[in-house]
């Protein structure tokens, strides 16, 4: 699952998942392959799981995701095509997702949930040595604070962050108390565009969300959209020009299917392209002329692109 495609075109380094019968549970692995089917081979001697390849546009590297060795939790590794070497280049507090490439090279960004602090009501009274207390009590004043699958959601927000390609400490890009997501970097490789939805009543305002473009250098935000209803998927064309993005105008209905928009890359210029798809697009990706765009829709239980 999850194939990547090499830069250069000959090469695809995918995650191969395998039920371990001594474990009682999934182990998955990165391996690549050429274009032509020939040196099929496991990527790295890892043997903790390993997700998320992503080469760098030069093909000359790819980073990737893995649980440490003493599965503590999830770090970024980088692997050095012509060398064969992989080394971890991150020590996080919680587990990332969403590696993406700087297009010059030289950073990856990434998302990470970051922890508020707990609600205490009152200050509890010494412990004594020895003592065996239950555990103190859990205050909750988020309407949305448990999900199916999953149970309680821990406090916090997801965060924008970038780290060095070399590895270094991270550094967050995202500050404000809401989620992020949803995001890409230019082509100059200065700005993030994401999106969410910076209401203040964003908790009850659920469907709504706008993209932003936020400067890595300044952490200057500006919005690019604005509307009731959501704006997500922001995919960049490859001359940097473009945005394509996905949304609609809410009209408070149980169900509404996404429509296909692009704008410039400054929020000005939105254009609709009108489809007679009655399905929801999901997936965006420019053509290398920039001239068309590839998308998926599901239709029948089936994924078509």
């Amino acid at each position: 699952q999850d194939p990547q495609i090499s830069p250069s075109g000959n090469q695809i380094v995918y995650v191969r998942t395998i039920m371990d019968i001594m474990k009682d549970g999934k182990t998955s692995s990165l391996w690549i392959i050429n274009i032509n089917g020939t040196d099929h081979r496991k990527l790295t001697s890892n043997e903790s799981n390993e997700r998320s390849p992503r080469w760098s546009n030069d093909g000359k590297r790819i980073a990737f995701l893995s649980s440490t060795d003493n599965n503590e939790g999830t770090e970024i590794y980088i692997y050095w095509k012509d060398s064969k070497q992989y080394s971890k280049i991150s020590q996080l507090e919680k587990s990332p997702s969403g590696l993406k490439w700087s297009p010059d090279g030289k950073y990856l960004a990434f998302s990470m949930h970051v922890t508020d602090k707990p609600i205490h009501l009152v200050t509890p009274p010494p412990k004594p040595k020895g003592a065996k207390w239950a555990p103190r009590p859990r205050v909750t004043v988020r309407v949305k604070h448990e999900a199916d699958g999953s149970g309680y959601m821990e406090r916090g927000f997801r965060h924008l962050f970038i780290i060095s390609s070399e590895g270094g400490t991270p550094l967050q890009i995202t500050t404000e108390k809401y989620n992020h997501t949803s995001y890409n970097w230019t082509k100059d490789s200065r700005n993030l565009i994401f999106s969410s939805n910076y209401s203040e009543n964003w908790e009850y305002d659920f469907r709504n969300s706008e993209i932003y473009s936020i400067s890595v250098d300044e952490k200057k935000v500006s919005k690019l959209t604005d509307r009731f209803g959501p704006d997500i998927g922001a995919s960049i064309s490859l001359d940097g020009k473009k945005i394509a993005y996905l949304g609609y105008d809410d009209k408070i209905q149980t169900y509404q299917t996404s429509k296909l928009y692009t704008m410039n890359i400054d929020g000005s210029n939105k254009n609709e392209i009108i489809t007679t798809l009655d399905r929801d697009f999901f997936s965006l990706n420019w053509s290398n002329d920039n001239n068309g765009l590839y998308f998926m829709y599901d239709d029948r239980g089936n994924t078509k692109i």
